[in-house]
């Protein structure tokens, strides 16, 4: 399988030949501004048990140990400077995750290998429906201009493993902070239909419904988030689709949030036919590691549109619009990722006509567009977005069954100092470690 590999470039200023000085962290990269030399150094496991050592630039002291003692086996160096050794390392592994507060940023100390289907709530904030000890699984609120619940399991390792796959539902968003984490199984985030992924039905990209006038009426719109969703199909009069949900947030998340709800399409004969829920949101953020192996699938695409009912010629029924695809986000040291990261929108409902229309599938977990529903033989649904490919209006079908707009795509961020990613969808935006 072909990979690309995410360019980032954190470190120039910090390791040139000549002398810098720096006046923060941020300047140095995946390393730390000394504060009584102003000069960047980076974690070495040479400088007695991870300590720091002084980059290039660093005038005389460059390659230097920042504390610069023989490493001992036991009783540590015996006094002040023991101090000074942790607070150095300290420095560097405690710094917030992205979207929280450092308080709510530290691993666990809970190894965990999950090797059978697992259901995560971040409602009830319960794992297959029992309580973690105390600490786990919290509640914590975002940071940031606009902030947010969202659930927050504290562990140390986490591998799921072939064949396992870990479900996330619930109303809030996810983060998970850990050590290193390694996925050879599954974790979604997805939207199932009308229902939505963990933090998904973003109301800021909802798709618009449809309306009815007479013996005419129009689809739901798809949901947007990384784009705009696509609007439902109609008869006589555009003013009676469901417009596509709009664009939203911005290309590197700094805001945690899923995607918009697709619209629901109106039926003369009953019940309307739902739009696809939108997509979850999930983080996962190591201090070290995130290896997903070929076999490793991240979801958060969003659910298909419901089909319109029943009505026969003398009655419209039309189709709901697909849930756009939520969003995902991965932040450690390394990141190598040999499987899928996916989050395409859902397709539009078909529809009805004589027979039922048939509901739009959910976003796939690769890089193709999940197909809009039937009315009778005819698509209708307009398909989802997926990779670089837009949402699909819904259409009309000789027999006045119409589709529901397809769900845009959501967003893939990998936040890393070194990363690699076989496959995503769509394509992953790389931001500074």
């Amino acid at each position: 399988m072909m990979r690309w590999t995410l360019a980032l470039v954190t470190l120039v200023g910090c390791l040139r030949p000549d002398e810098h000085r720096c006046a923060s962290d941020t300047e140095c990269g995946v390393g730390v501004c000394v504060a009584a030399t102003s000069y960047c150094a980076f974690v070495d496991d040479t400088c007695c048990a991870g300590a720091l050592r002084y980059g290039e630039g660093a005038g005389g002291l460059s390659h230097a140990c920042v504390v610069d003692e023989p490493c001992v086996d036991a009783g540590g160096l015996g006094d002040a400077r023991d101090s000074a050794v942790d607070a150095a390392v300290d420095a560097v592994t405690a710094r917030p995750a992205a979207h929280l507060a450092l308080a709510d940023s530290a691993e666990g100390t809970l190894d965990v290998t999950v090797t059978t289907d697992v259901t995560v709530d971040t409602g009830t904030v319960t794992v297959s429906g029992a309580m973690l000890p105390p600490g786990v699984f919290e509640v914590a609120a975002t940071v940031g201009a606009a902030p947010a619940e969202v659930a927050v399991i504290h562990l140390r390792d986490l591998t799921i493993a072939t064949g396992a796959t870990v479900a996330v539902t619930g109303a809030r968003p996810l983060i998970i902070i850990a050590r290193s984490v390694r996925l050879d199984g599954s974790l979604v985030a997805a939207a199932r239909g009308e229902t939505p992924g963990a933090g998904g039905d973003d109301p800021a990209g909802r798709g618009g419904d449809g309306h009815l006038t007479g013996a005419d009426g129009g689809g739901g719109g798809g949901g947007g988030f990384a784009a705009s969703g696509g609007r439902g199909g109609f008869g006589g009069s555009a003013t009676l689709a469901g417009l596509g949900g709009r664009a939203f947030g911005d290309a590197a998340l700094t805001e945690l949030r899923g995607g918009g709800g697709g619209g629901q399409g109106p039926a003369a004969c009953g019940a309307p036919a739902l739009g696809g829920g939108g997509g979850g949101a999930i983080q996962i953020s190591a201090t070290t590691a995130i290896v997903i192996g070929a076999s490793g699938v991240i979801a958060a695409g969003g659910g298909g549109g419901r089909g319109g009912r029943t009505c026969g010629f003398s009655a419209v029924s039309t189709g709901g619009g697909g849930g756009a695809g939520g969003a995902i986000y991965l932040e450690a040291r390394m990141i190598d990722s040999a499987g899928v990261l996916a989050a395409n929108g859902g397709g539009g409902g078909g529809g009805g006509t004589t027979t039922a229309g048939t509901a739009g599938a959910d976003g796939a977990t690769r890089a193709a567009p999940a197909t809009g529903g039937r009315s009778g033989t005819f698509q209708t649904g307009g398909d989802g977005g997926a990779g670089a490919t837009p949402a699909h209006e819904g259409t009309t079908s000789f027999a006045g069954g119409h589709g529901g707009g397809g769900g845009a795509v959501g967003r893939i961020v990998v936040r890393a100092a070194q990363a690699a990613v076989a496959a995503s969808s769509p394509a992953a935006v790389g931001v500074p470690f």
